[in-house]
């Protein structure tokens, strides 16, 4: 495991055992949140989205992988 995913790791355990973070699984919202992170140049470009709608919805779903409502 890199230092990153290390630290990335870390900082989800960490807010899962303080009850900050609702994640069953940790290592799956960990490889999804990459995921998104590696695409994250195709949908924050301004010209494919202007009116930021898909952008505000990936954000939303992807805070939902680590904050259960």
């Amino acid at each position: 495991m890199g230092t990153t995913d290390h630290t990335e790791r870390e900082v989800v355990d960490r807010g899962v055992a303080s009850g900050e973070l609702d994640c069953p699984d940790p290592a799956v919202a960990l490889h999804c949140l990459h995921g998104i992170l590696n695409h994250a140049s195709i949908w924050l470009r301004p010209a494919a989205d202007p009116e930021g709608r898909t952008r505000e919805a990936v954000v939303d779903e992807s805070m939902r992988l680590f904050i259960r409502a």
